[in-house]
């Protein structure tokens, strides 16, 4: 519930237009995927000549691997190799290593796994984007922000990515959100709170770089904004590429 894969759909449609990418995503059908996207791409519930339009510019740039369910880390692995050299895809999202088939407490498999993610990025010159999940935080109402060391599973997730991004909402905001959708008073208290940012993305780790910090996000009209009502947000920003 802290808008992961939103954030990874406003991530791949930035870095398709540098080149094409692919995602697994089994949690979600393909269509809703793309929906997902379009609707990013016009601010806006979308309209069926949206879909029109949006697959003129992205309809060879998005590769989406029609799969639900568990999908075995072997078969992820070809599924990586096909797009990199078949596809011709510079940036490939797994979501999520909880759908890869690895018991929740063999963190052996999960570290060789994360390896072998390592060992494909380098030898097939493509990026790949691993989402995992957190620990369960002491209080669930409102966790405090997580860090690189509080991925749930194998410690060597963190260790061995070359960088680690972490999603994190304002649940408390959200609560007042919902309160203020009802058309309930809000305090002073309240309203301060819905001055906060919707979303922080921590970089918490990056290999071939020197900053680390907290990014503020708003998520407006189906989109991701720097600023309340400003800059629309752009990941080149952060990975400097």
């Amino acid at each position: 519930g802290h808008k992961k894969s939103l954030l990874t759909s406003w991530v791949m449609l930035e870095l398709a237009k540098q080149g094409r990418v692919a995602v697994a995503s089994m949690e979600m059908p393909p269509a809703v995927t793309l929906k997902r996207m379009a609707s990013m791409v016009f601010a806006r519930t979308s309209q069926f000549s949206d879909y029109l339009q949006f697959e003129k510019w992205y309809g060879e740039k998005i590769c989406v691997y029609d799969q639900l369910d568990m999908v075995p880390a072997e078969r992820i692995l070809g599924f990586i190799n096909y797009c990199a050299t078949e596809l011709k895809c510079r940036h490939i999202f797994i979501d999520s290593l909880t759908k890869l088939g690895i018991a929740k407490d063999d963190m052996n498999s999960e570290k060789v796994l994360v390896d072998r993610l390592q060992w494909a990025a380098k030898t097939l010159d493509v990026g790949i984007h691993l989402v995992c999940h957190m620990r369960k935080p002491a209080d669930e109402k409102h966790p405090r922000m997580p860090t690189r060391y509080t991925i749930r599973g194998a410690g060597e997730i963190s260790d061995l990515a070359d960088n680690v991004f972490i999603c994190h909402c304002d649940k408390q905001k959200d609560d007042v959100a919902e309160k203020d959708a009802r058309g309930a008073h809000l305090t002073e208290q309240e309203i301060e709170i819905m001055k906060k940012p919707d979303l922080y993305l921590r970089i918490d780790k990056q290999r071939n770089a020197t900053w680390e910090g907290t990014i503020a996000l708003w998520h407006r009209n189906n989109q991701f904004k720097a600023h309340d009502t400003g800059e629309i947000f752009r990941f080149d920003h952060v990975t400097g590429k």
